[in-house]
């Protein structure tokens, strides 16, 4: 038993000097991409336990490495990176993003924003949703009288017309 202790000392004295060596700059925008792509992965679907256990350690090394432990560092890198990383999507793709998440009440919510102001696709949409709510998503979606007389409007107009007048449709 004697033996093996200098043994365990010198194998935990070297993975923390491991630990503790700086990263390199190229070591470093790898974790950086590998984080950010475990962050999109996340976003959408649920990761593998091989893989969860991956980007956890990729964001823990991250945090040492990078923003030497503080977390508040890294969290807004990771917001300005994600915004930068990210295509940008129309109201309407983010819409849709919603609906084959699963959250309906956001996607009805911006469906019914772009049918709103002419969206066509987004107005035939919000319709079908506000019609088949109960049955198929479990709840009713709200709309006025009025709002839905407007996008029974946008659907009859000519569909030469195109997104309607949402600049970012």
């Amino acid at each position: 038993m004697k033996r093996l202790f200098p043994s365990a000392i010198a194998v935990c004295a070297a993975q923390a000097f491991a630990a503790a060596a700086p990263l390199s700059e190229v070591d470093l925008a790898a974790l950086e991409h590998r984080y950010l792509a475990c962050d999109r992965s996340a976003s959408v679907q649920r990761l593998a336990p091989g893989d969860a256990a991956e980007c956890a350690w990729t964001g823990d090394q991250l945090l040492r490495h990078r923003f030497g432990g503080d977390f508040d560092r890294l969290l807004q890198w990771w917001r300005s990176a994600r915004d930068r990383s990210e295509p940008q999507r129309t109201p309407f793709e983010a819409a849709q993003d919603h609906y084959e998440a699963g959250r309906y009440a956001q996607a009805y919510a911006l469906f019914a924003q772009l049918a709103d102001c002419g969206h066509r696709e987004a107005a035939r949409i919000a319709l079908q949703m506000r019609r088949f709510g109960p049955a198929l998503y479990g709840m009713a979606f709200e709309a006025s009288p009025t709002r839905l007389a407007r996008w029974q409007g946008t659907l009859s107009a000519d569909a030469s017309a195109g997104p309607g007048s949402c600049t970012a449709a």
